[in-house]
């Protein structure tokens, strides 16, 4: 920890997420700023139309300047259950089952008929896209972004930065406001873009300014052509990890390719595991210079913030701790040529 300089920086939009359980707050800066409050450092969030949902998580960062907006950034979710139908997972629908008149009697059978009719609506669809196994989302509605101006005075000397756009919120020229800092990127919201009816698609992104500014790009195997990061982007000098659910993940670090076990886990909801798995990795890596460490260390953190629901189920630095112990045969796998290939392609999302 560096004096009065802030210790972790986080930028992009605390979202609305639309899901089976109510609204609940998400985004990748939500998720990547309690984990660092958590993990014992100094988190600060600079974001935009923060929904109200996320106020007590909010509480417990250090700082949170919010830009302001009329609406927060929201996404619909929903997911494909094997062997059964697809159930939408949107609040506003359970909110129509259960009535204002309770459980029971004329007010449940029409919303019933109801949440028939807009299930069928919305199953026909096309403004949801399936971003992965099992998963399906939709933007609801979308925040202004975030200025670049909209930085505080001193935030510029950060120990480490985390910039997590959900949805291109975060200006590419954010990356070059930190000096001397480590630089972490989970750029999934600059590689997708809504198409027809909000429909989530390849957004064909690179930017090679930005990649030559950051120190680390996370990114879900989900976020890129077949699984693999494309081969302009591994031009950059980066440490490129590619995260991977329950198979755990895959890190390129000085040209050489190593894989990073998933720790045991007992899953309840996945969500975030990417973005608290990309902070606990720049926190521990900042504090070891050991890029096998530090990915051992967010991979554990990240199997213990899946066996709860949301961004409260992100964990302590001694559980994280308690679990490595427990597991303390983990280790990272170098990947031979073969097998690294299997990570790398010439094709760029909007050849595709």
């Amino acid at each position: 920890m560096m004096g009065d300089r802030p210790d972790f920086v986080v930028v992009g939009h605390v979202t609305l997420d639309l899901t089976e359980r109510g609204p609940v707050p998400g985004g990748a800066a939500l998720y990547g700023a309690v984990t660092a409050s958590r993990l014992g450092w100094r988190a600060r969030l600079l974001t935009r139309g923060a929904p109200p949902q996320a106020r007590g998580l909010l509480r417990e960062l250090e700082s949170v300047v919010d830009g302001g907006a009329e609406v927060s950034t929201t996404f619909g979710i929903r997911y494909w259950r094997e062997g059964r139908e697809e159930r939408e997972m949107d609040s506003r629908l359970r909110g129509r089952k259960e009535g204002r008149g309770g459980r029971g009697g004329k007010n449940e059978g029409c919303a019933r008929a109801s949440h028939q009719e807009e299930r069928e609506k919305r199953v026909s669809d096309d403004s949801y896209a399936k971003v992965g196994d099992g998963r399906v989302v939709t933007v609801r509605g979308v925040a202004p972004p975030i200025e670049e101006g909209m930085l505080p005075g001193g935030w510029g000397d950060a120990s480490v930065v985390m910039l997590g756009p959900v949805f291109g919120e975060v200006p590419e020229s954010m990356a070059g406001r930190f000096s001397g800092a480590l630089v972490g990127i989970a750029p999934q919201g600059w590689l997708r873009r809504a198409g027809e009816s909000g429909r989530i698609e390849p957004s064909g992104w690179y930017d090679g300014s930005v990649l030559e500014r950051v120190d680390v790009v996370v990114l879900s195997e989900l976020d890129v052509v077949d699984g693999r990061i494309p081969e302009r982007w591994l031009e950059h000098e980066a440490i490129f990890i590619l995260t991977r659910g329950r198979q755990g993940a895959v890190m390129r670090c000085e040209d050489r390719w190593h894989s990073l076990p998933a720790y045991p886990a007992v899953e309840v909801d996945p969500t975030g595991a990417g973005d608290v798995f990309a902070a606990a990795f720049l926190i521990r890596y900042f504090e070891t210079k050991d890029a096998y460490v530090a990915g051992l260390f967010a991979s554990c953190a990240a199997s213990l913030s899946v066996e709860g629901s949301g961004a409260g189920a992100i964990p302590t630095r001694e559980q994280v701790e308690r679990r490595m112990s427990r597991y303390a045969g983990m280790k990272a796998k170098a990947l031979n040529s073969d097998k690294s290939k299997e990570y790398e392609s010439g094709v760029l999302d909007d050849d595709v």
